[in-house]
């Protein structure tokens, strides 16, 4: 976990403000920020039938950093659109089922999933933060280089994540399987009101949330943050994430599915509402704390949820499906969503950020709305293997 989230800490902290100073075009910023939404709408489910019903977890995997660590520090060597867009994207379709199978190998040997994957996943973002914390050091330390170092850094990382990967448990395919196909009981599931419902708003709200993390390092620059600063000020969200991961398995017990995940759509309100606002300086650095219930109660929660209520020999790729509708699709439509905006909102003196971050603030609110008045939980299948 810390060494898979490291990788995106070093060079998605920086990714939007480099293209930014290769004076790449919105759209095609977009489209290197959209490699990874794409490939999540086709790998990661590949990728679950596959530890769900033929290989072991473990060495998809370890392939997968490889590849993603190959493609990275090929990046690293492009500044022309074309092959940089082909590189990022090959080293997105390798990385992006890390996460969810990732997450399934941990549910899988855990002895009580939902009091102990928060301890193993607050450990992802201790390696966001020292992902960026490494690139804003190094970038200290050599005054001359730039943020183009955050794909090789990344790729080194992936590296060492290839290696490390095989160093963990043997997490076999299952042998009892009640059907061929993964993904057919987790179909399946949207039949019903509630799961259909669930996913259409997770759906929504990541769409949202990708105005944030497509945009904000943008943002950061413009309130009088410095580059070399950039990827260090993001990581006081994942501080702060840090520390409410640590109380997110009592949370989820005391407020149950529902009322946690309200909480992270409540929490994404807020912080656009302050980035709306646009001052003070430091009401907006301190609103990047709000990451911590964001990202626990908005994404974590939901991966707690759909495991606890997913058949237990096809979670690998319900964790992959729930990656399809949120980080393939939402993130997809929400970087295209987020471009057209600040295209609109453009002009000589750099994007009107306050109808910028009022847009995705108010669809959140819609969002919370409907997901407190519709939402039931689906009752639980028991997260014990």
């Amino acid at each position: 976990m810390f060494l898979t989230f490291a990788v995106n800490g070093a060079w998605m902290s920086a990714l939007a403000k480099y293209l930014k100073d290769l004076q790449f075009a919105d759209l095609q910023i977009n489209a290197i920020l959209g490699t990874g939404a794409v490939a999540n709408m086709v790998f990661p489910v590949l990728a679950g039938q596959a530890v769900d019903r033929w290989f072991a977890a473990q060495r998809v995997l370890a392939v997968g950093f490889l590849g993603t660590g190959v493609f990275l520090l090929a990046a690293f060597t492009q500044t022309d659109f074309g092959p940089l867009l082909v590189c990022t994207f090959a080293a997105q379709l390798f990385y992006v089922s890390s996460i969810p199978l990732g997450t399934a190998l941990a549910f899988h040997h855990l002895p009580d999933s939902a009091r102990d994957f928060p301890l193993v996943r607050l450990w992802g973002t201790a390696g966001w933060v020292a992902g960026a914390a490494s690139l804003t050091g190094w970038l200290h330390l050599r005054p001359g280089r730039g943020l183009a170092d955050a794909l090789a850094l990344a790729g080194v990382f992936s590296l060492l994540n290839a290696a490390t990967s095989l160093t963990l448990p043997h997490t076999p395919p299952r042998r009892d399987a009640a059907s061929r196909i993964a993904l057919g009981p987790v179909l399946g599931m949207m039949r019903q009101p509630s799961f259909a419902l669930f996913m259409a708003l997770m759906f929504l709200l990541q769409l949202c949330t990708t105005f944030y993390f497509t945009r904000v390092p943008i943002f950061l620059h413009h309130v009088g943050v410095p580059n070399p600063d950039i990827p260090l000020v993001l990581s006081l969200g994942q501080v702060a994430e840090f520390l409410v991961i640590l109380a997110i398995g009592r949370i989820y017990t005391r407020f149950g599915a529902k009322g946690v995940m309200a909480l992270g759509i409540l929490a994404w309100v807020l912080r656009y509402g302050i980035f709306a606002l646009g001052a003070p300086f430091w009401l907006v650095i301190g609103s990047l704390a709000l990451h911590g219930p964001c990202f626990a109660f908005g994404r974590i929660a939901p991966t707690i949820y759909v495991q606890s209520v997913s058949p237990p020999d096809a979670r690998a790729s319900a964790q992959s499906f729930l990656s399809l509708v949120m980080d393939g699709a939402g993130i997809f439509l929400g970087i295209m969503l987020a471009g057209v905006v600040s295209h609109r909102l453009g002009g000589p003196g750099g994007t009107e950020w306050s109808t910028f971050w009022l847009i995705p603030g108010l669809a959140s609110l819609a969002v919370l709305a409907v997901f407190l008045a519709f939402f039931r939980p689906t009752p639980s299948v028991g997260l014990s293997q």
